[in-house]
């Protein structure tokens, strides 16, 4: 299935080899500047 851009998700996961319809629905973190990501 292929989506319009205008109804992309802003955040998709995409998996090498594997096809799929997975969408980011949340996620935590925190935001730091010049750290390293951990």
């Amino acid at each position: 299935m292929t989506l319009n851009p205008a109804d992309r998700p802003y955040f998709s996961l995409s998996v090498d080899g594997l096809e799929h319809d997975f969408q980011i629905l949340s996620f935590t973190g925190h935001e730091a500047i010049n750290q390293p990501f951990c």
